[in-house]
């Protein structure tokens, strides 16, 4: 169960996610207003029963083929937090769904090209917090922690619930062993009694 000090950085993080949100959706907002194309995919893509995060997908591939780098970065960078928001939300009351969560940050960013040379995802993460990447990615970092907070908090709660786990076979062995032990009781041996 997550604590409260858990559930409070993640309304604040969601909160820096929504604002992130709000702000890229204004950029293709913008570009759209210049290009028809763009705009048409757009209401097209409000209009399907996807979920956001497939929305921005399929704005990114339009935008890719419609040669508008301006909106293919927004959209894709739209795609990613709308995805990471949703599992954040989620993984406050499913693990299941933070440690998919982590999995999925840590395969996105798992190696970067930073300075000529390739690093794994450790030192990328480092290097996001030292503010060397673009927002996004610090959002995408900070959300990878809380993440890997949980899974800790979860894992330490199994661990403590664990051994008391083992020690409980022992104890219900020695209860049912008084419970349904054959050997006569002294009561029994009393003479005179039937």
């Amino acid at each position: 169960m997550p604590t409260q000090k858990y559930l409070k950085k993640t309304r604040d993080l969601i909160g820096k996610f929504d604002s992130r949100i709000a702000h890229l959706q204004e950029e293709i907002d913008i570009c759209a207003k210049y290009d028809h194309d763009l705009h048409r995919c757009l209401q097209e893509q409000k209009t399907q029963n996807l979920p956001l995060h497939q929305q921005y997908e399929n704005l990114k591939e339009f935008s890719k083929s419609n040669y508008n780098p301006i909106a293919q970065s927004a959209s894709r960078k739209l795609a990613l937090l709308c995805k990471f928001r949703g599992i954040l939300e989620k993984s406050t009351y499913d693990i299941g769904t933070a440690k998919k969560g982590l999995g999925s940050l840590n395969a996105i960013f798992s190696i970067c090209r930073f300075s000529g040379g390739k690093y794994h995802y450790p030192k990328v993460f480092e290097a996001i917090g030292c503010g060397l990447f673009s927002k996004t990615k610090k959002l995408c970092s900070q959300a990878r922690e809380l993440l890997k907070e949980r899974i800790s908090v979860e894992a330490e709660a199994a661990q403590s619930a664990g051994k008391w786990r083992t020690a409980s076979p022992v104890l219900n062995a020695l209860q049912s062993f008084q419970v349904t032990s054959s050997a006569p009781s002294p009561e029994a041996n009393v003479p005179g009694q039937p």
